[in-house]
C-alpha cells in the first residue's frame, strides 16, 4: 500500500508541485494580514513614526476593504484569462505592496501598499481554491484544502515570533520573501484543464491533464470533463441560478456565514486583553497560540484523509459551540463580581480549544466548498458570492463586539454554533474521493442526505 502511494506521488509530482505552489499563496495571505500586529505595536510606541491609533485603524481596515475589491478583479481574471493568471496577477499585486511599504515608508504610501495587499489577498482568496478543486484528483484534493490551512499558519507564526524582535525594514523584507518565490513558482504551473476546456483549447486541455496525471491515459477523465463543461455552456448568471446551483450556491454561503458568526475574526482581534486577563504577555500568547495552530494543521490534514471534510466541520463546530460557552461562562462571572483568580488561566486554554477546533474544520474548508460543488460556468461568480457575504458577515462580528459587550456577543455566537451543526450535517455533501464531474453531474441535483 505504501509503495503503491509513493508511486503514485512520484508519477503525478508536477500536479503536486504545481498545487502546493498554488498552497503556499497562503503564506503570504497570512503573513500580510498578520504583519500589522507587531508592525503597528511598534510604530505606535514610536513617537517619531506619525502614526497614531486612527491611523493604525485605517492601515488595519484598509487590508479587508482590498480584499473584498480583490474577489472582484479575481473573478474577472479567472473567468476571461485563467486560473493561473489569477493566482499570478496576485502575486504581482504583493510584490509591489511589499515594495512600496519597505522602500517608502511614508503614511500615504503605507495606506496604498495596504489596499494592493488587499487587492492581492482578494484575488488569491478566491482563484487558488479554485485552482485546487480543478488540477488536483478526487483522491487528494481535501488533502491539498487542509495542506493551505498549514500554510497559513506557518505564516502567523513567522510573523508573530519574529516580527517583535526585527526593525520595520527587516520585517518588509522577510515578509516579502515568500511572496517571491510564490510569484515565481506560479508562472510555471500549468493551467487548469477546466478552464482550457471552457474556452476550447482542447488540445492545451489534454496536455495539462497529461502532465497534471503522469500518464497519457487520461481519455476517460478528459471525456467526462468536456461533458461537464458542455452541460453548462449558458451565461454566467442563468446557470448560477439553475437548480442544482442554487443549492450548492445556498450550501456554500450558509458554511461561509457560519465560520464568520463562530466569531473566529472577533476573538483574534481581541486576543490581547484575553491573554492579558490570564496574566500571559501579549507577544508569549500569541507564540503559544500560533504554535497551537501550527499542531492542529498538520494533525488535520491526517484527520482529513481519514474523515473527510463534512464530519471534521461538524466536530469542529461542535467543539466551537463548548469553548464558547466556558468563555462566556468567564465573563458572566466577572460581571458578577466572583473572584476568579483560581481559573485566571482558563481564557487562554479556552483560546486554544477554540483555535484546535477553528483549524480542523470550519477555519479552512468553508471557502473550498463553491469551489468544488459549483458547476463550471458557475463556479467564479457563485465562489465570489459566498466569500464576499463571509466578509460581510466577518465586518458584522467586529462591529458587533464594539456596539454590544461581550456577553452579548458570545451569546449569539455559541447559538449560532450549536444551530448551525444539524444545519450542515444535513445539507453539506460529503465530497471525499467524488470527482467534481461527479458531484456537479449527481451529488448536487437532489438535497443531500445522512451520508
Amino acid at each position: 500500500m505504501i509503495s503503491t502511494n509513493l508511486k503514485s506521488i512520484y508519477r503525478q509530482r508536477w500536479m503536486y508541485f504545481c498545487a502546493l505552489t498554488v498552497c503556499s499563496g497562503n503564506l503570504s495571505m497570512s503573513m500580510t494580514a498578520s504583519w500589522t500586529s507587531p508592525t503597528l505595536t511598534a510604530l505606535l510606541q514610536d513617537k517619531q513614526s506619525g502614526v497614531h491609533k486612527k491611523q493604525a485603524a485605517i492601515l488595519d481596515a484598509l487590508l479587508p476593504g482590498g480584499a473584498l475589491l480583490g474577489g472582484f478583479c479575481g473573478w474577472f481574471l479567472i473567468d476571461f484569462f485563467g486560473r493561473r493568471s489569477g493566482n499570478f496577477v496576485g502575486g504581482i499585486f504583493f510584490l509591489f505592496s511589499w515594495t512600496l511599504l519597505g522602500s517608502f515608508p511614508f503614511l500615504i504610501v503605507m495606506y496604498v501598499g495596504r489596499i494592493l495587499a488587499g487587492l492581492a489577498v482578494g484575488i488569491l482568496y478566491l482563484s487558488s481554491g479554485i485552482y485546487l478543486a480543478e488540477v488536483a484528483p478526487s483522491s487528494v484534493r481535501q488533502v491539498l484544502f487542509a495542506m493551505s490551512q498549514l500554510f497559513t499558519n506557518i505564516g502567523f507564526l513567522i510573523e508573530y515570533l519574529i516580527g517583535p524582535y526585527v526593525s520595520y525594514g527587516m520585517l518588509v523584507y522577510i515578509s516579502a520573501f515568500p511572496a517571491i518565490l510564490y510569484t515565481v513558482g506560479v508562472a510555471f504551473v500549468e493551467e487548469s484543464p477546466y478552464y482550457l476546456i471552457s474556452k476550447g483549447h482542447y488540445y492545451q486541455a489534454q496536455e495539462s491533464l497529461e502532465k497534471l496525471r503522469g500518464t497519457k491515459d487520461v481519455s476517460i477523465e478528459l471525456k467526462a470533463i468536456q461533458d461537464a463543461v458542455h452541460h453548462t455552456q449558458n451565461g454566467r448568471f442563468e446557470v448560477l441560478l439553475s437548480k442544482q446551483n442554487r443549492r450548492a450556491l445556498a450550501v456554500a454561503v450558509g458554511a461561509m456565514v457560519v465560520k464568520q458568526m463562530t466569531g473566529g475574526w472577533a476573538l483574534v482581534s481581541y486576543s490581547g486583553p484575553l491573554l492579558e486577563q490570564a496574566g500571559v504577555p501579549p507577544h508569549l500568547g500569541s507564540a503559544i497560540l500560533g504554535v497551537a495552530k501550527l499542531v492542529t494543521s498538520v494533525v488535520t490534514i491526517f484527520l482529513t484523509i481519514k474523515f473527510g471534510i463534512k464530519k471534521l466541520i461538524n466536530v469542529s463546530l461542535a467543539g466551537i459551540c463548548g469553548t464558547l460557552m466556558v468563555l462566556l461562562g468567564t465573563f458572566i462571572l466577572h460581571q458578577e463580581n466572583i473572584n476568579t483568580d483560581c481559573i485566571k488561566w482558563l481564557p487562554l486554554v479556552v483560546l486554544i480549544l477554540f483555535y484546535v477546533f477553528t483549524d480542523i474544520g470550519i477555519g479552512p474548508f468553508p471557502s473550498f466548498i463553491g469551489a468544488e460543488l459549483l458547476s463550471q460556468q458557475a463556479k467564479g461568480l457563485g465562489t465570489l458570492i459566498a466569500l464576499s457575504v463571509g466578509h460581510v458577515f466577518g465586518f458584522f462580528t467586529m462591529t458587533l463586539i464594539i456596539i454590544a459587550d461581550w456577553i452579548v456577543s458570545l451569546s449569539l455566537f455559541t447559538a449560532i454554533s450549536a444551530a448551525s451543526i444539524p444545519f450542515l450535517y444535513y445539507y453539506l455533501v460529503d465530497t471525499r474521493g467524488k470527482s467534481l464531474v461527479d458531484l456537479h453531474g449527481t451529488l448536487v441535483q437532489e438535497v443531500p442526505r445522512h451520508v
